[in-house]
């Protein structure tokens, strides 16, 4: 059986977490058109990144210029967010890390919408839609999908995705998708904790901005 990195329980307790209930107010991002996932991703959390500094002296690049600039440069083949980030921040005065879990949740305590990126397996993505078109507003657990299950796992085995975390509650994390408004919640769906997927967390920040985690 693969062995996974992924921990029983979450990093943060329940009753730190219902003091604290947060959530990125941001539109919903265009729905995406083949392989495109990333791109939508990536570019929603740079325009909501760009449109929080009150300093900028240049117009801000509309969702659909960052968007096509990302296309442009990489297309619809399957690509590394650090080579995407190294790429498209620069160009627009910001940078990126990538971070833990609590440090993402920090970046949304401070209105910092999270590219998140992670994996299934093709069965497992089948039980991700089926979930989510049972239960639109549904929270998913390890009763769903328990990632430490998977056996034999070969290269090409898993299919990644991005999506941009939003919010969190003491119960569950929030992310969106770019699978457009009417999937799930509005476009939006919630798992129990972070442990639920291996996540991968990308911060973006205005490149004078300090870092506060």
């Amino acid at each position: 059986m693969a062995k996974s990195n992924v921990t029983e329980e979450p990093f943060y307790s329940k009753n730190e977490l219902s003091k604290n209930c947060n959530e990125v107010n941001i539109p919903l991002m265009p729905s995406c058109k083949g392989n495109t996932g990333y791109a939508n991703a990536i570019a929603t959390v740079l325009h909501a990144t760009i449109n929080r500094n009150p300093n900028r002296q240049d117009v801000y690049p509309d969702w659909y210029i960052l968007f096509s600039d990302i296309m442009l440069s990489f297309g619809e083949k399957e690509q590394t967010v650090t080579n995407v980030l190294k790429m498209i921040c620069p160009k627009y005065d910001l940078r990126y890390e990538k971070v833990c879990a609590k440090e993402a949740i920090v970046g949304i305590s401070l209105n910092r919408p999270i590219i998140t990126k992670f994996s299934l397996t093709n069965r497992e993505w089948k039980t991700f839609a089926e979930f989510y078109f049972r239960n639109p507003t549904g929270i998913l657990t390890r009763s769903e999908i328990d990632i430490n299950r998977r056996q034999f796992l070969k290269s090409g085995d898993l299919e990644e995705h991005f999506v941009v975390f939003t919010g969190y509650e003491s119960s569950y994390l929030r992310f969106m998708n770019c699978w457009g408004e009417a999937w799930a919640d509005h476009g939006f769906f919630k798992v129990q904790n972070e442990n639920i997927f291996e996540f991968e967390f990308y911060d973006v920040l205005c490149a004078q901005d300090d870092v506060q985690r």
